[in-house]
């Protein structure tokens, strides 16, 4: 019997990208996908697919942004189905630029659903699993989340946010049986980068820019799911993200050198 099978997952930000492929993944073994997303027509589809196909899984309007849609999924969720086994906070947005270039409203967007908005999330599923003993928060951070990452400062803002929440509540949480993990990884194949805001160039070039091919959506939600399986505090990925996490805290003279590199080599690309 597989690892996930009946339990219960919320996910958040699934209407596409990491989250979608992590609800059917997650249905594939046995579990039950609760699809989020901004709006019940984003996510239905999603369900009913997996529904279609043999899996378990329904679909719930929840905006990360608003406490009450998050309390309202969590409710509904035990009162259907009689727990909340996991929450995988995933939703996101990006802006890629000059930090000057930010506008007021873009950051105010990025700090809600990238930040403020797992913060919530942790909170009511923290409140409920530790009612009922049990559960697992998993939350989505970034490699921007662990390392200096310049070119998307609001962003690594809002990761490293997530990392200190998630690795401080994790020693909390334990005495009461809720296990809590973080992600932290590097390019992923996900509608995210899409859909981001890029000053001065495109969503591949910015990729070519890092050196590494980004990883098939799939191979990383299996790999959230080992490290979640593992109970593991940090799930970190691809490897080159733990070598540059080395750096970071072994030499940072070198790793200093990198860092400005690579925002040379941002702002080159963008003037042209």
């Amino acid at each position: 019997m597989s690892f996930f099978a009946n339990k219960t997952a919320i996910v958040s930000g699934a209407a596409s990208g990491l989250g979608k492929v992590m609800c059917e993944e997650f249905a594939r073994r046995g579990g039950i996908a609760i699809v989020t997303g901004l709006t019940q027509e984003e996510v239905q589809g999603t369900a009913d697919a997996i529904v279609q196909a043999g899996g378990k899984a329904i679909a719930l309007q929840m905006d990360i942004r608003k406490r009450e849609n998050i309390q309202a999924a969590i409710d509904t969720v035990v009162a259907q189905y009689g727990k909340l086994d996991y929450f995988f906070n995933i939703a996101g947005v990006a802006y890629i630029g000059e930090f000057d270039g930010a506008e007021d409203g873009m950051v105010e967007n990025i700090m809600q659903t990238n930040a403020v908005g797992p913060v919530f999330g942790s909170l009511y599923a923290y409140k409920q699993m530790k009612k009922q003993g049990s559960g697992h928060i998993i939350n989505v951070s970034s490699m921007a989340g662990i390392v200096p990452t310049p070119g998307i400062a609001v962003y690594a803002a809002t990761k490293h946010a997530v990392v200190g929440l998630s690795t401080s509540l994790r020693y909390e949480a334990d005495k009461f049986g809720v296990k809590v993990s973080v992600v932290c990884m590097g390019l992923v194949k996900s509608e995210m980068l899409v859909r981001a805001k890029i000053q001065g160039m495109s969503a591949a070039t910015f990729e070519g820019l890092s050196g590494f091919a980004p990883w098939e959506t799939i191979r990383a939600v299996n790999y959230i799911l080992r490290g979640a399986e593992n109970n593991d505090a940090y799930i970190v990925m691809p490897f080159y993200v733990r070598i540059f996490w080395w750096i970071q805290r072994f030499s940072p003279r070198l790793f200093a050198y990198l860092a400005s590199a690579s925002m040379k080599n941002i702002r080159a690309v963008a003037k042209k």
